[in-house]
């Protein structure tokens, strides 16, 4: 199983043929990148797509909010309060519990583990980092 796994990365990896997903427009990438406040009583959600190989489906509670893949991301406004955060994957679903704060805007990752079979990750990530991502990013666009 380790070596299929392996071999599918491989073939992942050298295909020029990289997976694909619906992106926002051009006007909407740009609002996001302006990382402007949310509205009053909600919260911003960033989530960024780092080292991804395979489509990324992306759950806020039991809302399907769109996919990422590599250097693409995503904001999700919401209510504040805490949100658990999926990623379902054909291996495994990995999942975090965010608290939000109105007025505030936090940062998740998606990645995953370097480990046969690849296995999806979330992790909060700093400020800083998380803008950089999104600034060297394309937006997904979201379900809505």
């Amino acid at each position: 199983m380790k070596r299929w796994a392996a071999q599918l990365v491989a073939t992942v990896f050298a295909s020029d043929d990289e997976p694909e997903i619906p992106l926002a427009t051009p006007t909407d990438d740009a609002a996001g990148k302006q990382f402007v406040t949310p509205s009053v009583g909600k919260a911003a959600l960033y989530l960024v797509g780092s080292r991804l190989v395979t489509i990324a489906p992306i759950m806020v509670g039991r809302t399907n909010v769109g996919s990422l893949i590599n250097q693409t991301w995503m904001r999700v406004d919401l209510a504040p309060g805490h949100h658990d955060v999926w990623v379902v994957g054909p291996h495994n679903t990995a999942f975090r519990s965010v608290g939000l704060e109105a007025g505030s805007t936090r940062f998740i990752e998606v990645t995953f583990a370097n480990e046969t079979p690849i296995n999806y990750r979330l992790k909060e990530i700093s400020d800083g980092a998380g803008r950089a991502a999104v600034l060297a990013g394309k937006r997904a666009r979201e379900i809505r």
